[in-house]
């Protein structure tokens, strides 16, 4: 806290620290400037609430731990050339209208709530990133693409039962690539009404509510060469493929599998094959 609420405080530039504590600039209401070219790590909140704060540079930081730059809304682009590790809620709720491998070249986990509620987020393309979380995107209501090609893993716990779906809320959200995904924890996508079609080639589960309320849903691609488990049959409530008008492609040789598989059986009449 050593700078906490020193509302008056704008500019700040420091050359040789390596590590900010937590909650260091805490509610540096007119904080606007920020450079630390040898900061390493930033601690937990060490940046929340500053409002105005527009222009950040670190160059060696690897790490930013749980809200680091939490609701600093001004903050419109963020470039760390060095950053590996994101902590949940890091950069939630700022004004960032898009994230790709120029902004975050070598991160490639990202925690929980990292960028959500940012309300001017439009595309997100990273490349590098392997491992995104519960809540990772939620409510960024601009979103329309994600090109995330080597996530494997969304969501470390909760999986099942989880009430903060990765892309929940996402609702211009239309275009995603996620072809290494494994697993779509609960309500994954959740309220994303703009989403149409999607295709998972690697996925081998799909939790409770995945896709509720993605009401323009009509067609989604499970390539992957085993059944794909399916965690109750609620995970396309209020889609098209409940309503008997959206179809399940799978692969022609699982077909016959997947109209008796556990829940995929309430489906059957709309599970085709495709080569």
């Amino acid at each position: 806290n050593a700078f906490a609420s020193c509302v008056k405080l704008k500019n700040i530039s420091v050359s040789k620290c390596t590590y900010l504590g937590n909650s260091v600039f805490k509610y540096c209401y007119s904080l606007t400037n920020v450079n630390f070219p040898e900061c390493t790590q930033v601690g937990s909140f060490c940046f929340e609430s500053c409002m105005n704060l527009s222009s950040i540079s670190f160059p060696k930081l690897g790490y930013v731990a749980s809200g680091g730059f939490n609701y600093c809304r001004k903050l419109m682009s963020v470039t760390l050339p060095e950053c590996t590790n994101l902590g949940s809620a890091a950069f939630c709720d700022i004004g960032i209208s898009e994230l790709s491998a120029q902004n975050l070249p070598k991160c490639t986990n990202i925690g929980s709530w990292a960028f959500a509620e940012c309300e001017n987020l439009k595309t997100v393309d990273l490349p590098n990133c392997l491992q995104i979380s519960n809540w990772t995107f939620g409510n960024c209501r601009e979103l329309e693409s994600v090109n995330l090609p080597n996530v494997s893993i969304i969501g470390a716990n909760d999986t099942y039962y989880s009430m903060y779906g990765t892309f929940a809320g996402c609702w211009k959200l239309h275009n995603v690539n996620l072809p290494n995904v494994q697993t779509l924890i609960s309500r994954t996508f959740n309220l994303c009404s703009n989403l149409s079609t999607i295709s998972l080639p690697k996925v081998t589960l799909i939790c409770q509510s995945a896709f509720s309320g993605c009401i323009n849903l009509s067609e989604i691609y499970l390539l992957n060469s085993q059944v794909c488990s399916l965690h109750g049959s609620g995970a396309f409530v209020n889609t098209l493929i409940t309503s008997s008008t959206g179809s399940i492609y799978v692969p022609a040789s699982l077909v016959s599998e997947y109209k008796v598989a556990s829940n995929w059986s309430y489906f059957s009449d709309r599970i085709f094959g495709v080569d």
